[in-house]
């Protein structure tokens, strides 16, 4: 994903100038440029990657996609945006973005790529997943021993979000209190598709690199994923650990919720029948 964000502004720039500049080279850069939309359009069908990637990493992906695809249809002529499989949202987005870059385009800023970069990924909902910086910047701090990786970066192990376990073997009302969440998380994953509650799962993963305050009950914290709904630290804790029950239930999320987990899931398929 970030390695799209990163080149599709860029590349919009790039083919434009090959088109212009160099007309010799028209027909390998359609050939080219028609296998990768081909790729994208399978991309945008395939039933496996749907059920498998997060709503709003696939979302980024399609519309992105389309946005080359609305360059290739005014260079070369050809729409090929109505062999994706989009919703009118996703399609209405692509044009926009591909509006903002032709004004760019226009207007010869080229060089502030970055920007739509940056704008593009805001819009998307994936701007926490990277972060831009000057390139002197980049090497003072890779010589100063930093990874050069931003703060929220996640393991893809995902990495305990403290470094000692939350457990509440000795507070009968924690215990209490985390069961009722899970519970009501149990409920409200039931039947949700797989790929939502990834997502849910890592957006929770991600704030949790951040911090979360299990302990104070007066903070309130917010999902992308779940818009309508504010949480607690020990709440949304809660629902990370039953959404990664789902994802990989082999994770160390430093978060020792086994027996309120099995008590919760206990309610729950009694509460079904």
């Amino acid at each position: 994903m970030n390695s799209q964000i990163y080149n599709v502004p860029v590349d919009l720039f790039i083919e434009d100038l090959l088109y212009k500049n160099y007309p010799l080279l028209r027909p390998f850069q359609f050939i080219s440029l028609l296998e990768l939309l081909n790729e994208y359009i399978a991309v945008s069908k395939n039933r496996v990657i749907a059920e498998n990637t997060p709503i709003f990493i696939r979302t980024a992906t399609i519309i992105l996609s389309l946005v080359n695809a609305h360059q290739f249809k005014d260079l070369y002529g050809f729409d090929l945006s109505n062999q994706f499989e989009v919703t009118s949202q996703q399609l209405k987005i692509s044009k926009e973005l591909y509006s903002e870059y032709q004004k760019y385009q226009k207007n010869g800023r080229a060089l502030d790529a970055h920007e739509l970069i940056q704008q593009w990924a805001k819009r998307l909902n994936i701007e926490n997943y990277f972060s831009l910086m000057e390139e002197n910047a980049f090497r003072v701090s890779k010589s100063n021993g930093s990874s050069g990786e931003p703060d929220h970066f996640i393991n893809p192990e995902l990495q305990s979000l403290n470094k000692a376990q939350i457990d509440f073997a000795t507070e009968p009302a924690g215990q209490s209190a985390v069961t009722m969440y899970m519970l009501a998380a149990l409920q409200y994953f039931n039947g949700m598709p797989p790929a939502k509650i990834k997502e849910i799962g890592f957006e929770i993963g991600l704030l949790g690199q951040k911090g979360i305050d299990h302990a104070n009950m007066e903070q309130r914290y917010y999902l992308k994923s779940i818009p309508d709904k504010e949480f607690t630290g020990l709440q949304i804790l809660s629902y990370m650990y039953v959404a990664f029950h789902f994802i990989d239930p082999t994770l160390d999320m430093g978060l020792n919720f086994k027996k309120e987990f099995e008590t919760a899931k206990g309610l729950f398929e009694s509460g079904k029948k």
